[in-house]
């Protein structure tokens, strides 16, 4: 619908090479519930939108020319994922944290599908994680304590799962 020869209210607009948007509109600009579609209809963003950015609640989906896909969901401010958000990458992996300014930042946790292990700590980048204390659980043993570059290196607790993961060791590991 058109208000002042403007989008307004619920619409569907085609733009580039096929782009699609579906969803509400607030003079002229996409605001409110929506979901963009890319020229092959698959979801790119789902969602709210302000000013026709990706903004408020919603989800983001990358597809790659191989098929494969990078599922991001959570809160958005200007297109980037901010505050608390989940992604599941085409590896497998997938990242349940805190995010700025679209980057892996402060507390969560990291499963690498392919070891089988899953890091709780605290990460200041893609897949970079902060020194300092965290959590690396298996499904042999639990480690609780202090971690650098992906190691346990430190002081730390560990826990096996033939002892229903009763701590029966602290020590200082070493790199």
């Amino acid at each position: 619908t058109f208000k002042n020869d403007t989008y307004h209210g619920f619409g569907k607009r085609t733009w580039g090479e096929g782009n699609t948007y579906f969803g509400s509109y607030k003079d002229g600009w996409c605001d409110g519930m929506g979901m963009q579609l890319n020229q092959d209809n698959d979801i790119v963003y789902y969602g709210e939108f302000y000013k026709c950015m990706a903004h408020g609640k919603g989800g983001s989906i990358f597809h790659a020319p191989d098929g494969k896909k990078i599922i991001k969901t959570g809160n958005f401010i200007e297109d980037e994922l901010e505050g608390y958000g989940e992604a599941f990458y085409e590896n497998g992996d997938v990242y349940k944290g805190f995010w700025k300014n679209g980057d892996w930042s402060g507390h969560g946790e990291l499963y690498f599908s392919d070891l089988k292990e899953k890091y709780i700590t605290s990460w200041k980048g893609y897949y970079d994680m902060e020194d300092g204390f965290g959590t690396v659980i298996t499904d042999t043993y639990r480690y609780s304590g202090e971690l650098k570059d992906f190691s346990k290196e430190g002081k730390g607790k560990i826990a096996k799962a033939e002892t229903d993961y009763q701590w029966i060791e602290e020590k200082k590991f070493c790199k």
